[in-house]
């Protein structure tokens, strides 16, 4: 850590050097001629620095911190301090600029250490975030201390760090980036093999690969944890999420579900692999036994999705509250993704249950009787031994039928396609399903969070804020002047004036409460006060040795019907601080309450007070009686008081919702929410509907990635396109979310610019309001006369007490600085007591101001994390036109109100967008629907031309492009049937011509040896030769082989000419190619393997010549196997996309890229025998039963067919 904070201070040094140098630059600033660009630049250097021309400051370019003038240095000096909380590293140096000596002070930060932290307000070094704020900086060499360097070789100084403080490294923006992207690029890798292996081998192995892979990574992450210090992101963190061991945390649940969604997304893929069959086979009481117990599985899963997401929601920091964008961060919107992961997991998870259901139980009523009777009875067991909420439960048991009924209609068929009208309306289904349990959830939560507030209501002595601001106003009233000065002379007049200072200075700070002052002299004598002495604690005190100042919780309602009192004491002193008097101060609660206690910029996050929103209001009642409410809601001045009455109680009331709290016999807390059931859901719904779209698009790119990497080549396949319909709902859709993403970012945009020029407006018009009235009142006092008058009525308590009263009224926070950038006045002081600013101007605003002479200036700073708009405006002397100061008014609130204005904005269009969506969906169906109806009677019509006569399609309307489309379709029938005839002749002639050919060429073949034995013979009986009957044998035997093979020609040349007629009937693919790999088992050195689906599969085709095909192609691969190799042919059988996909694959010498061109055609054969119309002959009885067939080989390898049957529909 010494060797980060010596490189980060070596740079900053370097910088220095740099700005030294630049002399042309010191010019332009001791001239005052820098350009706004270079003003800015030198605003925005990495160290702070004050140029003093003798004892006159002269430029700065910070407020962060004030550096006084020391004597300047020949040499420079360095020397490591603390300065006002905060570390720097200080250099006095001297400079000539233009023949004139400056001296500079320079403050390189170290650290920022702001006396407390909140999220405005967040302490750090400048090297390192990792370096713990308790590091010690240290002279000299200590104990375990490290040596920090600046540009010499001796150490600056030392650092100690405690190691027990010492933070885990959080990565970087760049690494988390960097991580991810390996991690997807692993588990895309991961995917890919998967894949590669379910095709290659069989798809239940790549299921197990994926589930096997997942695990192990998922166990690995588990005990190791992530790479790279991923785990120490706050998503990691327990104490935003944790609801059990295996969900330890939100990133962890993240994980799990991602991991959950990966292996069901395989089974949808691959679904074959998990759907085991054979169960309707099963005796009954088998099948219906296995039912219950898949049932209660299906209930349990179902349950552990529900209890998961009340965790979520209940037992977690994660804001749901979409009623209040500003609570809104990006963990609700991870959030939500995983509750669309979840409910994605859920449907699927149904849905292949189901499947099952239906094969145990055909009866689908009674499936579903089963179903509900099961889950009663199951919901009535847990509530009775849970106490558990009865109603929820079977509500949840109902929905797990209804879910099971709407799976089985013919109308809501779940497929692929995420856009059809189906798959819609199932996304809304299950987005409704999980708005209801997270709306039920949150309502659960909103009621524990109104019993917690109402029990802090009734114990106000947790309330650290308010102890926290009295420890910081006791010390400065004990030595307040004016206070001092009433005790030495005591008037009525005088106490009028000093309890308007005290409550305007001092407790005006807490602003929910009203006081009462009591001051008392050093006998005890009252000075004043407005009533008699009755309270005993005061009584005590007084009379008692004071020994502590102290602040005290009062709750005995004897003596007090206020049961909300806190009595403060302290001691008043003089300047020699000796004890001049008592000073006791009541506070108890106002009527009404809308404030907060103190300024949002000065609260530590610790003590942190929520603002109670306009939805809510509570009343507290002492003895009956209404002694404190806040916000509007009308409450009863008297509470009603039964003895049999709950501690905590709700009712809902005139669209209310009530909570009493009693707590005991004499108080109770009445608080108030007022619901907005329908905006609610409908913000819920929007935002589970977008995760919802979110994870979809996600899933469609995965899609994308993956299979344009793994996408292996088949011949004679053409590439499947979507149908029209499809890719136009599809671009409309993705018009109107790239459009909703545009106006979203233009909106913000806008409303950010508007906001911006109305705030410039207010402000203005404010600080016109502000200037007119401290114009006012320093011509009054004589202010305006000239500089030194202007300060010291600027000084003077009345004017600071004018100021504050101003600010209040208004309200705003002023700043009064002299001419020369210094704080005179200000209505906050607690910013500049506390170090967090110094008491100077901004150095921007003070050049452009005093030296550039503009007559405002607004301009956007910062404190901290806090980003907000400031004004300036010059108090001048109208009559002589001389600046004696400057009005300064920062606007806090600006950026947390654009912040919540855009959100709430953005959050709006969210619902807006997602009804526009459903909307635009339901209309881009319907138009696509009637831009498509007339192309599929089109295609209809198409589908039933033949050659003889057709019927001519009928449009209403001739002159549209559909009308025009119909009538060239007319058109071109006509032609058809003109030009059929003339193309059957003309077929017919060059038909006979090409058999003629062929069939002269096969018979050529076997005449010209049968020609030759025959002479042979012929010959040897001329020549007499004694072995004429043996040799006349042989011959025959030729003759008789010859003329067999030209009968084996002629029928295959007729089986080719005129397929037999087919006689389609129902078969079941799976038993049909069983049997015919049975016929290939047992031979020697073949290995035949056959994977099938359970479920069968029923094509509608001529069963002869479907065996014809499979003969030929299992011969085929039989013989492309080499005889000294051993074979290996695998056969695989899956429903793909509503078809029977076989495919069949050898280990042979595979077909070379010149010949696969040519394989399907007649008469082209790869073997030294045989006509080469096997392939034709198969392709055309394929195709002739709508189906098709295709083959990928690679030469050495193997050739694998596929052959595709449209499914029969049952």
């Amino acid at each position: 850590m010494a060797q980060l904070i010596s490189a980060d201070l070596q740079k900053r040094l370097h910088a220095y050097e740099t700005f030294r140098n630049n002399y042309a630059l010191l010019q332009k600033v001791k001239n005052h001629s820098i350009s706004d660009d270079e003003l800015k630049k030198i605003v925005d250097l990495p160290f702070l620095f004050y140029l003093y021309q003798g004892e006159k400051l002269i430029f700065w370019n910070s407020n962060l911190a004030s550096a006084g003038n020391n004597p300047a240095y020949e040499n420079k000096i360095y020397d490591s301090t603390h300065i006002e909380r905060d570390i720097f590293y200080t250099l006095k140096d001297s400079l000539q600029i233009d023949g004139k000596s400056y001296s500079i002070s320079v403050l390189t930060p170290i650290a920022w250490l702001y006396p407390f932290e909140n999220e405005y307000l967040t302490p750090y070094w400048e090297a390192a975030q990792q370096i713990p704020n308790s590091t010690e900086v240290l002279y000299h060499a200590e104990k375990n201390s490290y040596p920090v360097y600046g540009l010499s070789k001796t150490p600056a100084f030392y650092i100690r760090v405690h190691s027990q403080d010492i933070k885990p490294t959080t990565p970087g923006t760049l690494t988390i980036c960097l991580t991810l992207a390996a991690i997807i690029l692993a588990l895309l890798w991961l995917q890919l093999m998967a894949l590669h292996i379910a095709r290659s081998y069989a798809p239940k192995v790549g299921g197990w690969f994926t589930l096997c892979g997942v695990l192990l990574l998922r166990l690995i992450i588990y005990f190791f944890g992530l790479p790279f210090q991923m785990g120490e992101l706050e998503l990691f963190s327990p104490n935003l999420y944790a609801s059990s061991a295996w969900f330890p945390s939100l990133g962890d649940l993240m994980i799990d579900t991602l991991c959950l969604t990966w292996i069901f997304l395989f089974t949808a893929i691959h679904k074959p692999i998990w759907i085991k069959g054979g169960i309707e086979k099963q005796p009954t009481i088998i099948r219906y036994s296995v039912f219950v117990l898949a049932l209660i599985w299906l209930r349990i899963c179902t349950f552990g999705f529900v209890t998961l997401l009340q965790s979520l929601v209940v037992d977690s920091k994660i804001s749901f509250d979409l009623n209040h964008y500003e609570t809104i961060d990006r963990y609700t919107i991870i959030a939500f993704l995983i509750i669309a992961l979840i409910i994605s997991v859920t449907a699927m998870i149904f849905y292949y249950m189901n499947l099952q259901f239906n094969k145990m139980i055909p009866n689908r009523w009674l499936k579903y009787l089963f179903a509900l009777i099961l889950s009663c009875i199951s919901t009535a067991i847990l509530v009775s031994y849970h106490n558990e909420n009865l109603i929820f439960r079977q509500a949840v048991s109902v929905w797990v039928v209804l879910f099971l009924i709407l799976l089985d209609s013919k109308h809501l068929k779940i497929s692929r396609e995420f856009l059809s009208p189906p798959m819609v309306l199932w996304a809304v289904f299950l987005c409704i399903s999980a708005t209801t349990l997270l709306q039920h959830f949150a309502l659960v939560k909103e009621q524990e969070t109104r019993k917690i507030t109402a029990e802090k209501l009734t114990n106000p002595s947790d309330d650290q804020m308010t102890r926290y601001v009295f420890d910081l106003i006791i010390p400065e009233m004990q030595h307040d002047k004016v206070l001092s000065s009433f005790f030495t002379q005591p008037t009525a007049a005088f106490r009028q004036q000093l309890n308007n200072r005290l409550g305007v200075f001092y407790l005006e700070r807490l602003k929910k409460y009203q006081w009462d002052i009591y001051l008392f002299n050093a006998n005890n004598e009252p000075l004043f006060n407005s009533d008699s002495l009755t309270i005993p604690e005061l009584k005590q005190w007084l009379y008692s040795p004071v020994s502590k100042d102290s602040i005290v919780f009062l709750n005995d309602n004897a003596h007090n019907n206020n049961a909300h009192v806190y009595l403060a004491r302290f001691r008043a002193y003089n300047d020699s601080d000796h004890v001049i008097g008592k000073v006791f101060i009541e506070l108890s609660l106002k009527k009404s309450d809308n404030e907060t206690v103190y300024p949002e910029l000065l609260q530590p996050s610790n003590l942190r007070q929520q603002k109670m929103d306009q939805n809510h209001a509570y009343a507290i009642y002492d003895h009956g009686k209404l002694i404190s409410q806040s916000n509007n809601y009308s409450f009863e001045l008297t509470a009603p008081s039964n003895k049999n009455d709950p501690e905590y109680e709700f009712k809902n009331k005139n669209g209310y919702s009530i909570l009493y709290y009693r707590p005991n016999k004499e108080t109770a807390v009445v608080v108030s929410y007022r619901p907005e059931h329908l905006w609610s859901i409908t913000r819920m719904f929007s935002f589970v509907f977008a995760a919802q779209i979110v994870i979809t698009l996600l899933y469609t790119v995965h899609n994308l990635i993956l299979y344009s990497i793994y996408k292996p080549r088949r011949q004679g396949r053409k590439k499947k396109i979507r149908p029209l319909g499809t890719r136009l709902r599809l671009t409309i859709l993705l018009i109107f979310l790239g459009s909703f993403a545009f106006i979203g970012v233009a909106t913000s945009f806008i409303l950010s610019f508007q906001y911006d020029r109305s705030t410039t407006v207010r402000l203005t018009a404010s600080m016109q309001q502000m200037e007119t009235e401290i114009h006012q009142y320093l011509t009054t006092h004589d202010g305006l006369k000239d500089e030194t008058r202007f300060n010291q009525v600027t000084h003077q308590q009345s004017f600071e007490y004018f100021i504050v009263d101003l600010a209040n009224r208004l309200p705003a926070d002023i700043n009064i600085f002299d001419n020369h950038g210094i704080l005179n006045t200000t209505s906050q002081s607690h910013i500049y007591d506390k170090n967090i600013l110094a008491r100077i101007i901004r150095p921007d605003a003070y050049y452009k101001l005093f030296y550039q002479r503009q007559s405002s200036v607004i301009q956007k700073e910062s404190i901290g994390n806090l980003n907000y708009q400031s004004c300036y405006m010059p108090i001048r002397n109208v009559a002589t036109g001389v600046t004696l100061g400057y009005l300064n008014v920062p606007y806090f609130t600006s950026e947390r109100d654009i912040r919540e204005q855009i959100s709430t904005i953005i959050s709006a269009l969210i619902n807006v967008y997602v009804l526009v969506f459903l909307v635009s969906g339901l209309i881009a169906y319907l138009f696509t629907q009637s831009l498509t109806k007339p192309l599929q009677m089109i295609i209809s019509g198409f589908n039933q031309v033949n050659l003889d006569q057709n019927k001519p399609l009928e449009w209403p309307n001739e002159e549209d492009e559909i009308g025009r489309l119909v009538h060239a379709y007319n058109g071109m029938v006509k032609k058809v049937e003109d030009l059929a005839i003339q193309l059957a002749h003309n077929e017919r002639e060059g038909a006979w011509r090409e058999m003629a050919r062929q069939v002269a060429h096969e018979i050529k073949n076997p005449l010209t040896p049968m020609k030759l034995s025959i002479q042979y013979l012929q010959r040897a009986v001329m020549q007499n030769r004694p072995d004429v009957p043996a040799l006349a044998e042989r011959v025959s035997s030729t003759l008789i082989e010859q003329i067999d093979n030209l009968s084996y020609i002629a029928s295959e040349f007729s089986n080719f000419a005129k397929l037999p007629e087919a006689k389609p009937e129902e078969i079941e693919l799976n038993a049909f190619l069983e049997k015919q790999v049975q016929l290939y088992n047992g031979r020697e050195n073949l290995d035949i393997s056959y994977h099938s689906e359970d479920q069968p599969l029923l094509i509608f085709i001529d069963q002869s010549q479907l065996l014809r095909t499979f003969t030929n192609l299992l011969q085929n691969a039989v013989q492309s196997i080499p005889e000294d190799a051993p074979g290996k042919i695998i056969i695989r059988l899956l429903n793909e996309n509503n078809n029977a996909l076989i495919s069949i694959t050898d280990n042979g010498s595979g077909i070379s890229e010149e010949k696969k061109e040519k394989i399907f055609k007649p008469y082209f054969t790869t073997k030294s025998s045989g006509t080469g119309l096997g392939l034709a002959m198969t392709k055309k009885i394929i195709e002739v039963a709508s189906g098709a067939i295709w083959f990928e080989s690679e030469e050495g390898k193997g050739t694998t067919f596929y052959v595709q049957f449209p499914l029969r529909k049952h």
